[in-house]
């Protein structure tokens, strides 16, 4: 028997694929879901890589690594949000030797398309957008006497990442939070005018992230946020 390449990862074949792969493209109008998609062999490359664009309303997809192509036990399971309307780019590694998605989303009546590709690195793809780890970034936006604006990231990009908050009014406070496909929130921190310093370091989960941002005085004023993820090296391939 020949022994296998050296290469870092579980050995399920004893094989390596020497070139990333496209494994599928999907195209959905007027998508209900839930609906499962695979399975696709895995098991020679060390990562997976999806572009998935929401077109129409919100959604949950769940990447399943599981032992074969029936599915017989479930080896790991990652659930990714991607909300309309945003282009994401995601890098997962394997787990399992055959992969599964299954997608739902929030609404009837949605759309949706994706590539999912085979690497042999994690990180962003070649055709992602050059600002892919800004997910939120605002100036002088307006914001009344007592009154909250909304500052989400429709992309999803997980790991590490910074929020920042800077205004000149005197009383305000700010939250970030993540939300599900559903709009369920999930909060991470909350920083106000009682801080030295309006910046943070957080880690953001697989969803995308939102900046609520209330002004607490009698005046109107303006608010300048960003939240800016750690870039992804090297790029995927």
């Amino acid at each position: 028997m020949t022994a296998p390449e050296p290469h870092g990862y579980p050995d399920w074949v004893r094989q390596v694929a020497t070139s990333d792969k496209l494994l599928d493209a999907q195209t959905r109008a007027a998508f209900t879901g839930p609906e499962t998609f695979g399975p696709y062999f895995v098991g020679d490359v060390e990562w997976i890589q999806i572009i998935f664009t929401a077109s129409v309303n919100n959604f949950r997809a769940r990447f399943s690594f599981v032992d074969d192509a029936i599915a017989s036990n479930l080896m790991s399971q990652q659930d990714v949000v991607f909300r309309s309307v945003a282009t994401s780019s995601i890098s997962l590694p394997v787990r399992g030797p055959y992969l599964l998605i299954e997608t739902v989303t929030d609404a009837a009546g949605a759309g949706f398309n994706f590539i999912l590709s085979t690497g042999k690195t994690g990180g962003l793809m070649v055709n992602a957008q050059s600002t892919e780890n800004v997910l939120i970034s605002t100036i002088g936006t307006a914001v009344g006497a007592g009154a909250t604006v909304q500052l989400l990231a429709t992309r999803t990009h997980p790991g590490p990442a910074v929020w920042s908050i800077f205004t000149a009014l005197a009383t305000w406070n700010a939250m970030l939070n993540t939300l599900d496909h559903t709009g369920g929130l999930t909060r991470l921190d909350t920083i106000d005018n009682t801080n030295a310093k309006a910046e943070r370091r957080t880690y953001l989960p697989y969803q995308p992230g939102r900046i609520t941002f209330t002004n607490t005085t009698g005046a109107g004023g303006t608010v300048n946020a960003v939240l800016l993820a750690a870039p992804t090296w090297p790029m995927g391939g």
